[in-house]
């Protein structure tokens, strides 16, 4: 880095404190560079302890943040674990305190920082540039899409928010009561399967109902009028979403962040065509590798399931929002 804001805090000799300088005197909120005893590069948060993010706080490899009370105060602390990474901890750093800069409550900015933590998240295990992959963003659409296609047709929208759980780490994308919802997008030209990352995304342990929900999202030439770009497919839902209820409209925007898509990024140079919707009930003879039957002490599995064989499970999207809708009690 040629702005070094680290480079002239000492480390501290005394283990347990930070040596810390303030960020800028004119900034509205209490933000800090700091080092630990460690020597590790941290941001710092100073703020009532009345308030708390009302976010998850995101679970990182090289980075970590945690919340630390100290009556009547508290603090949220950015610790980078691994020098290497300086430089983009750096710009995620200096994002939080620029866009905390214009809010004019303090539980605001907790929550703005942490969803620009979240948003950040891919970037800090190698995303680059800030925008989602291709393949990144096909996964997104289609979740996009069960919230657009089945999800919003029945539920609250505040409740749709509730059970997208996805985009905080959960092992399915989506769930409403004892019902899940896994979603995956795939070519429409590629080999018929889906890749499934984890021996829980399929597993029925602990619902009901197990869902599965494929969709074809195709690239297309930019004078394809078919063709929308993530930004369109996330502003339309928002939209609808916003319409319904503005709270809940917060919580979208703090999914799609959390996801790792920030609406101000441009991806107009991503067209897709996204096609209609393929559903699968997973019963226990479902082809699937779960977490009941995984032999002890493998503990990472990524496969493939084909959809031929999947095909004496489909199901229509219509018995999807069916069996949702009855578990919400309408």
């Amino acid at each position: 880095m040629i702005d070094d804001p680290w480079a002239a805090i000492a480390v501290p000799d005394t283990n347990g404190t930070i040596s810390a300088k303030r960020v800028d005197a004119t900034h509205p909120r209490n933000f800090f560079w700091a080092r630990d005893i460690e020597g590790h590069r941290l941001l710092v948060l100073e703020h009532s302890a009345d308030h708390e993010a009302s976010r998850k706080l995101p679970v990182l490899r090289d980075m970590e943040l945690v919340r630390v009370p100290m009556p009547p105060k508290a603090r949220l602390i950015w610790r980078l674990k691994k020098a290497e990474h300086a430089e983009v901890f750096h710009r995620l750093c200096t994002d939080i305190i620029e866009r905390c800069r214009d809010t004019e409550e303090e539980q605001e900015s907790l929550d703005i920082a942490v969803g620009r933590t979240w948003r950040w998240l891919h970037l800090l295990k190698g995303g680059g540039s800030g925008l989602l992959s291709p393949d990144a963003q096909k996964g997104l659409i289609g979740e996009l899409m069960v919230l657009e296609r089945a999800l919003l047709k029945v539920l609250s929208t505040s409740d749709a928010m509730t059970a997208w759980i996805g985009p905080e780490g959960a092992p399915k994308d989506f769930e409403v009561g004892r019902i899940a919802v896994e979603s995956k997008a795939r070519r429409g030209g590629a080999k018929p399967f889906v890749s499934i990352t984890s021996a829980w995304q399929l597993d029925t342990d602990g619902v009901d109902e197990l869902f599965l929900h494929v969709v074809n999202v195709d690239a297309c030439a930019v004078e394809d009028e078919r063709g929308e770009t993530l930004n369109d497919i996330a502003s339309r839902i928002g939209r609808l979403v916003g319409r319904s209820d503005p709270d809940a409209e917060e919580k979208y925007t703090a999914l799609l962040l959390e996801s790792g898509y920030d609406p101000a990024d441009n991806y107009s140079a991503f067209l897709w065509i996204v096609g209609p919707s393929v559903c699968f009930q997973v019963s226990e003879q479902f082809p699937r590798i779960s977490g009941a039957n995984i032999t002890p002490g493998i503990d990472s599995v990524n496969y493939t399931v084909s959809l031929a064989a999947c095909e004496p499970y489909a199901v229509p999207l219509a018995k999807v929002i069916e069996r949702l809708e009855s578990q919400n009690g309408r």
